[in-house]
């Protein structure tokens, strides 16, 4: 599947594509049905142990997947130091919703 950045159409500017992520590489990522899991599952945001509990995932298979969602823009990551010191990382969406259209021979992507 091929995707025209230049027909990209971003409706809020809350999504910023990771530094060398291309539509190509957005629609790539969608395209994963574990992402996307991922991504339905942050209706609030949420620690990697209990994304991988919730999506039924191996640990490293979230991280590896929660790592391509952040690279492309689709999720942030939110750290906190705990009072123990321990860092905590909760991961949230960076769009509520997403659309792929076909316009012309070219496929266009928007979020709000």
């Amino acid at each position: 599947m091929h995707f025209d950045d230049a027909s990209c159409d971003r409706q809020d500017t809350r999504l910023t594509l990771g530094t060398n992520a291309s539509g190509n590489d957005v629609v790539a990522v969608l395209d994963d049905p574990d992402c996307r899991r991922l991504l339905a599952a942050l209706d609030e945001p949420r620690t990697a142990d209990e994304l991988t509990s919730r999506c039924s995932l191996a640990r490293s298979t979230a991280y590896r997947k929660l790592g391509l969602l952040s690279e492309v823009g689709l999720l942030e990551e939110r750290h906190r130091i705990r009072s123990d010191g321990n860092r905590v990382t909760r991961y949230a969406r960076t769009v509520d919703r997403f659309r792929i259209g076909l316009d012309g021979s070219a496929l266009s992507l928007s979020f709000e």
